[in-house]
Order: structure tokens, then C-alpha cells, then sequence
């Protein structure tokens, strides 16, 4: 019993939600799945209290599926549990009692008393069932209360919070995280794990196809507005099980399965020089934030017949350039342009689409828990009120308290008292 007294303290809870939200924001502000290199280069080591053996060592590169990040979630939902039948249980059991205040003295705790004439009392009882108190009458005692369901909001709080940890954990445990680029037309299994958890699957007999990919552009200014994917995803056998067009904000969901459209790209230039050819692009982040994808090609016999080709994106021209980085031309897909005496025809481009697959069994009981403790905070705004009316041969004293709203509860009397 100590030990869930202990574990209830209020104030252990508070430091354990603090704990809690601020490693939550390190884990926000700090990249976390990173691979070592990437903690070296940013994080290094004459840095004197945050340098990259610190962020390993202390498990700051995986932060939420750390075991002190687990420890903390538990010990938490401990304290929460604890608290919830050491302190919120039994107070919700007082408020249901029912008891009767039989002299003066009792009444002359209250900082609100009031007395009024005998002949009002069947009036006020009358009054006090008409705005919802529940009363119980013992000869010339009578209690009288309201609002019971306030006081089951600290409790249904403590159920949310449990069941969003709960949820949290799950989803560690068992859930993962898939990244893939993968150009229009082809087919892939998941591949690209970035997140596991310890106990995580992830399905290798599901197949997603990308039908079709494309772009909607910001109406007279040159840049994505949207970029749309296509996508079904099929058994193992080719059967589609379910398809859907996707875009941000917009995902696929099937089963335990999410698909999110995150990113795109463009993997290939096609240019046909007697025979068709594909040539990879690379692409490199300018300093202004734009994309730029480029790709170079032996075009003819001589030394200098290397030629670069550039683009920015789905809706711009190729640019081509020399040896020496002299822009020669821009075509658009289907125009054929010569270079060192060769025909070449910009045949087509392949664009890829960027998705995020993702597996998060415990998000169900989140999105419970959240639910729940949007519902308590309305509930809590209910006051739990209580009246005591004490009946003399010459007075009647009325008495009451409440858990909120002291000067609207004693307002609601005093009008009763007027009527």
C-alpha cells in the first residue's frame, strides 16, 4: 500500500510528464535513425556537452524507442494507475455518499449559511428538484447534491493518458516505418526499413504497384502544387487487393498499412541516338531550395563529345550544355536536337514517386485516448455541488459547497432563497 501511495504522489507524476515531454522535444529537434556518420559530421567532437559519443551513448539518435524512454512511458502510466485508486477512486466514492449535518455547529463551518423562514421549506425542496439536485430527506434533515459526473473526469483523464501510452508502446514495439522512391510502372516489396520495433513484422507478401504518378502546378507560378500517385497494392499472386490515388494528406490505408505520398524525384533521362538509351540523373539541392536533376553523355568519337544535361522539374525544358558548360539549347520531350553531328531525340523522362509506409498498430487506442480526454475536459467543467438544509421550530438553515464555481453556486441559492 506504501508503494502506491508513493507511486500516486502528484508530484512524482509531474516530474515524470516533464521527463517525458522534454526528451519528446530533444527527439523532435534532434534527427533522430540517423547512422553514426551523420551524429560525426554534425555533432562533432569538440563539442564539449553535446557532442556525437554523448548522443550515442545516451541512445539520443533513437530517442522513442529507446528502454529508459520504455522505462519512463511505464513508470508514468504507474503513477497514473496508482493515483487513480489511491486518490481518485475514493474520492469519487465520498462524493456519493449520502450523510446529514443534525446541529448548528456543523453548519457554521461553512463560510455560506443562510437561514430563512420554516413556511419556505416544502417551497425550496421543491426548488432544489427543479434545477437537477438529487435529495434525500431524514425528518427535518435534507441533503441534496448535483454534478456526481464531474467528479468522474480526473479518472476518465488518467484512462486517456494510459491508454495514449499504451498506444505509444505498441506502436513502437510492433510497428515500422518504410521509405521508398520507386519510378511510375514498377513494382515493389518493402525494402527500405527506416524504423523497426523489437518486435515489428514486416509483410513480405504484399506487393504495391505505382499506376500512375503526376503533378498539378500552382496556377502562373512556376512550381508542385500537388503530385498525385497512383498506386495498388496486390498479393503475391498479382491479385489487386486495393488501389487508391494518394497525395499529402491523402494516404492509403489498408489493413495495418499506411501509405503516404512524402516526396518525388525523376530517376532517368530517355534520349534515343539510333537506339534508345537511359541515363541515370543525379539531383543537387540548390542554395534557394530548388532541386536540380543532371546526368552527362558521350555523344560521337571525339575526346570532347561529352555533353551534360540538366533539368529542374516535370514542367521546365532540358538544358543541354558542352564540355565547358556552354548552355547549347533546351528542348522539350519529343523535340530532337543535334549534337556533335549525332540526331538526338529527348524521348522521355522517368519520374519516381517518393512514399512512406508506415505500421502503427497501437494508433487506434491513441486516437481512443485523445477522444476520451477531449470528452474530460468538458465533463470537468461540471460542478459537483452539495446542499444541506437543517429544519428548526423557528429557522431553516440551508448550507452548501462546491468543487468550481463558488460565486455561481452561491448565486443559484441565494435565488432560490429570493423566490
Amino acid at each position: 500500500m506504501k508503494l502506491f501511495r508513493l507511486l500516486g504522489n502528484l508530484n512524482l507524476a509531474i516530474i515524470l510528464l516533464l521527463l517525458i515531454a522534454f526528451f519528446s522535444i530533444i527527439g523532435t529537434i534532434l534527427e533522430q535513425n540517423q547512422p553514426s556518420d551523420f551524429y560525426q559530421l554534425n555533432y562533432p567532437i569538440n563539442f564539449p556537452f553535446f557532442n556525437w559519443k554523448i548522443l550515442l551513448f545516451f541512445g539520443l539518435d533513437h530517442i522513442y524507442s529507446s528502454w529508459w524512454f520504455f522505462f519512463l512511458l511505464v513508470f508514468f502510466g504507474s503513477s497514473l494507475i496508482s493515483c487513480t485508486f489511491v486518490r481518485q477512486i475514493p474520492i469519487l466514492k465520498v462524493g456519493q455518499r449520502w450523510f446529514f449535518y443534525k446541529d448548528l455547529k456543523q453548519f457554521q463551518r461553512f463560510s455560506f449559511t443562510k437561514t430563512f423562514s420554516p413556511s419556505k421549506y416544502y417551497s425550496l425542496i421543491f426548488d432544489l428538484n427543479q434545477v437537477n439536485y438529487s435529495i434525500l430527506q431524514q425528518g427535518k434533515r435534507v441533503y441534496a447534491n448535483k454534478g456526481l459526473l464531474g467528479r468522474v473526469s480526473p479518472i476518465i483523464v488518467h484512462f486517456s493518458l494510459l491508454l495514449i501510452l499504451m498506444g505509444s508502446l505498441i506502436g513502437s514495439v510492433f510497428g515500422f516505418v518504410d521509405q521508398e522512391l520507386i519510378p511510375k510502372g514498377e513494382v515493389f516489396h518493402f525494402q527500405n526499413t527506416i524504423e523497426n520495433g523489437v518486435f515489428s513484422y514486416v509483410p513480405q507478401d504484399v506487393v504495391v504497384r505505382i499506376n500512375n504518378f503526376w503533378f498539378k502546378y500552382k496556377v502562373n507560378e512556376n512550381r508542385v502544387d500537388q503530385f498525385y500517385s497512383d498506386i495498388s497494392i496486390l498479393n503475391s499472386f498479382g491479385d489487386e487487393l486495393s488501389t487508391k490515388v494518394i497525395y499529402v494528406n491523402q494516404p492509403l490505408v489498408y489493413k495495418q498499412l499506411t501509405l503516404y505520398q512524402t516526396d518525388w524525384s525523376i530517376s532517368a533521362l530517355r534520349l534515343k541516338i539510333n537506339n534508345s538509351i537511359q541515363l541515370p540523373f543525379k539531383n543537387v539541392l540548390l542554395p534557394n531550395g530548388n532541386k536540380v536533376w543532371f546526368t552527362t553523355c558521350r555523344i560521337g568519337l571525339n575526346s570532347d563529345s561529352i555533353f551534360s544535361f540538366t533539368f529542374q522539374n516535370l514542367d521546365n525544358e532540358l538544358s543541354y550544355y558542352n564540355s565547358d558548360g556552354i548552355l547549347l539549347g533546351q528542348v522539350k520531350i519529343g523535340d530532337t536536337f543535334s549534337l556533335n553531328n549525332t540526331q538526338v531525340e529527348f524521348f522521355d523522362l522517368v519520374d519516381s514517386t517518393g512514399l512512406q509506409i508506415k505500421s502503427d498498430p497501437g494508433i487506434i487506442f491513441v486516437y481512443i485516448g485523445f477522444t476520451l480526454l477531449i470528452i474530460s475536459i468538458f465533463i470537468s467543467y461540471i460542478s459537483h455541488s452539495q446542499v444541506w438544509v437543517l429544519k428548526t421550530f423557528s429557522n431553516i438553515y440551508l448550507t452548501g459547497i462546491t468543487n468550481r464555481s463558488q460565486v455561481f453556486f452561491e448565486r443559484e441559492l441565494i435565488d432560490l432563497l429570493d423566490k
